[in-house]
C-alpha cells in the first residue's frame, strides 16, 4: 500500500498539466487577495502614526488619551471658531476637523470594545434568570443550554486593540476552496481512469489482486493529496494576506472581532482558523470520496466529471437556500456557523450545530468508504474464485 501511494505521488509530480494549473491557481489567488483592499480609503501618515502609538493593550492611559482628545476636538468643532488652515505641528492629519473625525471613529470603536464586557455580562445575567425560570418548569434542555451560555460568555473582555479588518476578510475568504475542488476533480478523474487510457486496465484485471487492490491504493492517495492541497492553499491564503495587509492580533480571542462577538468559542483567532481548516478538509475529503464513488458507478471519466461537478453545484445551491443538516459545503464556509451561538437538542443536551454538521458529514464519509471497501473486497474475492475455477 505504501509503495503504491509513493508511486502515485511520483506520477502526480510528473503531471505537468496538474502542476501548471496549480501554479496558475495560486497566482490568481494571490492577485485576488491583493485586490480585496484596493477600494479601501487611504490611511494618512498621521492616522498611521496614531495607530502605532495606540495599538496593543487597552490601558487606562490610552483610553483616557482617546476620550480626552475626542471631547476636546468635539468642543472645538461645536464652537466653530477653529482654523481651516493646514497645521501639521499640532494635529495628526494636518487639520483640526480631520483629527476630530479620526478621534470620533476611534472613540466609537473603542467604546464598543470596552463595553463588550458589559454586553457579555447582560447575556450571562439573562441566562442566569432563564435557568431559574426553566428549573421551575422542569425543562432540562433549556436549563443546561442557559448554563452553557453562562459558562461560555462569563468573564469575557477585550484587552487589545489592533486593526482587524484584514483578519476578518482572511477568516471569511473562501475563494481558494473553488481552486481546491477543481484540482481534486482533475487529479481524481485523471488518476482513476489513467489505466483505461493506456490500456493497462486489461493487465491489472489479470493480476492476483486485480483492480480491487489498486483502487484501494488510489483512494488512500487521493485522501492524502486532498489534505495536502487544502493545507497548501490555506497556508498560501495566510501568507498572501500577511504579504499585502496588516495581520496583527492573531493571538487575540476570536470574539475580539465584532463580527464574531457572539461566537461560543474562546479560542484565539489563529487557533480557531486551525480548527476551521481541519473542518474544511473533512468537507473536501467528502467530495473526493464522492468523485471516487461516481467513478465506480459509471466507469466513464466524462460522466464522473459531470456528476461530481453537478453534485458540488447542487450542494452550493442547497447551502445558499436551505439549512439542510447534511451539506458538506457548509463545512467549507463554516465561519457562518462559528459567528453565533447555535445548538440543537439531542437527548436534552445542547449540542453545537457545527458538531452536528461535522458528525453527519463524517458518518456519510465513513459510509461511502465502507461501501467502497466492501465492493473492493467482493471484487477481489470474485476474481480469485474465477481464477481457481479456471
Amino acid at each position: 500500500m505504501i509503495k503504491g501511494v509513493y508511486y502515485e505521488v511520483k506520477k502526480v509530480l510528473h503531471n505537468k498539466v496538474f502542476l501548471g494549473l496549480m501554479f496558475v491557481f495560486l497566482c490568481v489567488n494571490c492577485y485576488r487577495i491583493s485586490q480585496l483592499g484596493a477600494h479601501d480609503p487611504a490611511i494618512s501618515e498621521g492616522e498611521a502614526r496614531l495607530y502605532q502609538e495606540l495599538k496593543g493593550e487597552l490601558t487606562d492611559e490610552k483610553i483616557g488619551f482617546v476620550v480626552d482628545n475626542y471631547v476636546r476636538y468635539k468642543g472645538i468643532i461645536e464652537e466653530g471658531t477653529y482654523s481651516r488652515e493646514e497645521n501639521t505641528e499640532d494635529t495628526y492629519t494636518g487639520y483640526i476637523h480631520g483629527d476630530y473625525i479620526m478621534f470620533l471613529k476611534l472613540f466609537t470603536e473603542w467604546k464598543e470594545l470596552y463595553e463588550y464586557r458589559y454586553y457579555c455580562r447582560d447575556i450571562v445575567q439573562r441566562a442566569s434568570e432563564n435557568v431559574l425560570f426553566f428549573e421551575d418548569k422542569d425543562n432540562t434542555f433549556d436549563v443546561k443550554n442557559n448554563q452553557a451560555i453562562m459558562e461560555k460568555y462569563g468573564g469575557r473582555k477585550i484587552q487589545n486593540y489592533y486593526h482587524k479588518d484584514a483578519i476578518e476578510r482572511y477568516l471569511e475568504y473562501d475563494f481558494s476552496s473553488v481552486f481546491i475542488i477543481l484540482l481534486i476533480l482533475l487529479i481524481s478523474t485523471e488518476l482513476i481512469f489513467v489505466e483505461n487510457k493506456t490500456k493497462m486496465n486489461y493487465v491489472i484485471d489479470c493480476s492476483s489482486y486485480g483492480r480491487a487492490r489498486l483502487l484501494g491504493t488510489k483512494l488512500v492517495f487521493l485522501l492524502f493529496i486532498t489534505t495536502l492541497l487544502s493545507l497548501l492553499f490555506y497556508a498560501s491564503d495566510l501568507a498572501f494576506f500577511h504579504l499585502f495587509y496588516e495581520m496583527e492580533g492573531l493571538s487575540d480571542p476570536l470574539f475580539s472581532i465584532m463580527a464574531y462577538k457572539n461566537t461560543p468559542v474562546d479560542w484565539s483567532i489563529i487557533g480557531y482558523q486551525i480548527v476551521a481548516v481541519a473542518i474544511k478538509i473533512i468537507g473536501f475529503q467528502f467530495f473526493t470520496v464522492l468523485t471516487f464513488g461516481f467513478s465506480y458507478l459509471f466507469l466513464n471519466q466524462i460522466y464522473t466529471v459531470i456528476f461530481s461537478a453537478s453534485s458540488f453545484v447542487l450542494f452550493v445551491f442547497v447551502c445558499e437556500n436551505t439549512r439542510w443538516v447534511f451539506n458538506p459545503v457548509l463545512l467549507l464556509v463554516n465561519h457562518n456557523l462559528f459567528s453565533g451561538y447555535h445548538v440543537v437538542n439531542i437527548f436534552n443536551q445542547p449540542v453545537s450545530l457545527i458538531v452536528v454538521y461535522v458528525a453527519v458529514v463524517v458518518l456519510a464519509l465513513l459510509g461511502m468508504l465502507l461501501f467502497l471497501f466492501l465492493k473492493n473486497r467482493r471484487t477481489s474475492i470474485s476474481e480469485r474464485l474465477m481464477k481457481k475455477g479456471m
